[in-house]
């Protein structure tokens, strides 16, 4: 059983490996235009990957969304390119014998998203009528504004703030952090992870 499991992940990583050098190009294209994107924000001119910690830190509510708009157009002109990367490797991990995207992931990464996917929703379900009370009312107190009206760049903005802290203690944040890996059937995965 373990000389099959240890040639399974040398066949996932082949597999990732193959996929990978055979869309190297095209990644690398990719990666290359988001280095190089600059972005003019209120005269400003700005690289791309400036804007997002830009946003986390600006008290301005439409300075953030100028920066977002400036984001979103950077992004928006490479909606093709991320397509046809995406609909490649598909196509590469269904010529190599995987029905989708996430039959190949979960094979090699051991996860069952199924479960996953079963307990996140149940947990959305669990805390979704308190995160809305609590939102809407850091939305009004911080922002001013209504929560449904909100972009998610201003949603960058009140995670970066330090006074929510107190919302989330570390031994709630943690033993809740190890049931969910536990739920899901990533806990052997813990005694690898350091949480800080």
């Amino acid at each position: 059983a373990k000389k099959l499991d240890i040639l399974k992940r040398i066949y996932y990583t082949l597999a990732g490996s193959y996929v990978g050098q055979v869309l190297a190009i095209a990644q690398d294209k990719l990666t290359t235009y988001f280095s190089k994107a600059t972005v003019k924000v209120a005269g400003e001119t700005l690289a791309y990957f400036q804007i997002g910690p830009r946003i986390s830190k600006e008290p301005q509510y439409f300075r953030r969304e100028q920066y977002d708009d400036a984001a979103s157009n950077v992004v928006a002109k490479s909606n093709a390119k991320q397509l046809f990367i995406l609909k490649q490797e598909i196509k590469l991990l269904k010529d190599l014998g995987f029905s989708s995207y996430i039959d190949y992931f979960s094979k090699s990464k051991k996860l069952d998203y199924g479960k996953f996917v079963t307990v996140v929703s149940k947990t959305l379900k669990d805390t979704d009528k308190i995160w809305s009370q609590a939102i809407a009312r850091v939305s009004q107190e911080v922002l001013g504004r209504p929560f449904k009206k909100l972009r998610s760049c201003h949603m960058v903005y009140l995670r970066s703030l330090t006074m929510y802290d107190n919302f989330y203690p570390e031994k709630l944040v943690v033993a809740t952090f190890k049931k969910w890996t536990d739920d899901i059937g990533l806990s052997l995965l813990l005694a690898r992870i350091e949480i800080d």
